[in-house]
C-alpha cells in the first residue's frame, strides 16, 4: 500500500483512533498522496469512509521534524481554508526557523478546531465531512516569514492542481537524472542507481 518516485509519495491507510474521534471507524481508509516543488508542497487526501459517521478529519502537526526536536511553535487559522504558522526547530540547524501556510480544497469547521496545549498541533474537521472524496492541501514554506511562504505558494503552485505540480516535480527530477549515462550493470542495478 505505499508507492515512492521522484517527485511523488502515496500511501494508503488505515488509521486506527482511541476513544471517541472521528477517525476511530473500523474499515475506514484514507489514501494519502505527496508532491512538491522547491519551497511548496501539496498533499491529496482521499478518503474512503467504511461509515456514515467517519468524518474527513486530519490532524496537523509541526512537533517531531525529521532528524530533530520542536524548540517552539505555533499553528493559527486564519480562514476556514488557510491555516498558518511558524517553527522553530533543531535538527540540521539549531534555532532554525520555518513559516508556512497552508490552504485547504475544503473548508474545515473553524468553530471546532481543536489545539494541543503547545500549539504545536491542530485537529481539523471538515464541514462537509459526511461524504467521500479528497481534500487537497498546498502549503509554502519560508526560513523568513508567513508572507514569503504565502508568496512562494503563489509563485510555484497557485492555481496548479496535484498533477500538474507532480508532473512538473517528475520532469525536474528526470531533467537531473537524464544527464547521468551508466553501462553495465544488471536492470536491478541501473534501476536502484536512477
Amino acid at each position: 500500500d505505499e508507492t515512492a518516485s521522484p517527485g511523488y509519495y502515496r500511501v494508503k491507510m488505515a488509521p486506527v483512533g482511541s476513544g471517541n474521534t472521528p477517525w476511530n471507524v473500523k474499515g475506514a481508509k484514507i489514501l494519502a498522496e505527496m508532491t512538491a516543488t522547491a519551497h511548496a508542497g501539496v498533499h491529496r487526501y482521499t478518503y474512503f469512509p467504511s461509515a456514515a459517521a467517519q468524518k474527513r478529519s486530519m490532524i496537523v502537526s509541526i512537533d517531531n521534524p525529521i532528524g530533530g526536536s520542536t524548540a517552539s511553535g505555533k499553528i493559527r487559522v486564519i480562514d476556514a481554508q488557510t491555516i498558518a504558522g511558524w517553527e522553530i526547530t533543531n535538527n540540521w540547524a539549531n534555532n532554525k526557523p520555518t513559516y508556512f501556510v497552508a490552504r485547504f480544497s475544503k473548508p474545515f469547521d473553524t468553530k471546532h478546531v481543536a489545539f494541543s496545549a503547545d500549539g504545536f498541533k491542530a485537529y481539523l474537521s471538515f464541514a462537509d465531512g459526511n461524504d467521500s472524496g479528497a481534500v487537497t492541501v498546498k502549503v509554502g514554506i519560508s526560513p523568513s516569514s508567513i508572507a514569503d511562504a504565502q508568496a512562494n505558494l503563489a509563485a510555484e503552485v497557485g492555481a496548479k492542481s496535484f498533477d500538474q505540480v507532480r508532473g512538473a516535480a517528475e520532469r525536474v527530477w528526470a531533467d537531473a537524472l537524464g544527464r547521468i549515462r551508466i553501462k553495465g550493470g544488471s536492470a536491478d542495478q541501473r534501476t536502484m542507481f536512477y
